[in-house]
């Protein structure tokens, strides 16, 4: 299962941004730059942008809250766990109803085995915005990851039930139906997120675990060959298909 840190730039941010744009003069100029690099992801590489953001000293706070948490996706997917942290935690503190703050720090304490303060990183998410699927989402993998089947089936089906178009929710409770032997419901979450979204490897390679271990050899290997198109850099994923050449 996965969580989900990244949810779009909120409407208060956003607000921010309009402001900044009917500045006049340089120092607006390099503002508007600096917020679209960082916190738009206009550049390839936020770090620098952001950076400059939250050494700027004349920011908003939640541009500021924003700016270290793009900077910590950025360190998070860089495998600069600790920086990531610090920089989630900072953001919390500068603007404590940044969701996605907590979603990251939530993640990063369930990563740790720290699973009490991802709870209540992943409860605080919720209580701020409990209309947000992805927040129901993570708090799901923490109770799938304990093996709290029923609580993470109640949090996604709120996913679900708020965005039934998202993926990742019918995704993960396929993945947790499957684990409950409940291999019908299973494969219909898993069908639906694979066309709610026709390049979403891992549903297809979980979609191809599922068959395989149903007998459905045929169907096991054309979700294979699927996730490995589009996913070719995985070589687990290679090996899995071979073994199903010798069932």
């Amino acid at each position: 299962m996965r969580g989900e840190v990244r949810v779009g730039v909120r409407a208060s941010v956003a607000a921010v941004l309009l402001t900044i744009m009917v500045q006049g003069g340089a120092a607006a100029q390099t503002a508007r730059s600096a917020f679209a690099d960082c916190i738009l992801e206009r550049a390839a590489d936020v770090v620098p942008a952001c950076t400059e953001l939250i050494e700027a000293g004349d920011q908003e706070p939640i541009v500021v809250s924003q700016a270290r948490v793009n900077r910590a996706m950025a360190r998070y997917a860089a495998g600069k766990l600790i920086e990531s942290f610090e920089d989630a935690s900072a953001a919390i503190d500068a603007y404590p109803e940044n969701v996605q703050a907590y979603a990251l720090r939530g993640m990063l304490w369930q990563a740790a085995g720290v699973f009490d303060a991802a709870l209540a990183d992943f409860d605080a998410a919720i209580r701020i915005d409990p209309k947000h699927a992805p927040a129901w989402n993570n708090r799901a993998t923490l109770f799938a990851h304990l093996k709290r089947y029923d609580e993470a089936i109640r949090d996604l089906d709120s996913a679900i039930d708020i965005a039934p178009e998202y993926p990742r929710g019918h995704y993960n409770r396929g993945v947790v139906r499957a684990e409950r032997g409940e291999f019908d419901l299973a494969m219909r979450d898993l069908t639906s997120a694979v066309t709610l979204d026709p390049e979403y490897w891992e549903a297809f390679a979980a979609r191809g675990r599922l068959n395989a271990h149903l007998r459905r050899l045929p169907a096991a290997r054309a979700d294979f060959d699927k996730a490995i198109a589009l996913n070719p850099a995985d070589g687990g994923l290679r090996e899995e298909r071979a073994k199903l050449g010798r069932r």
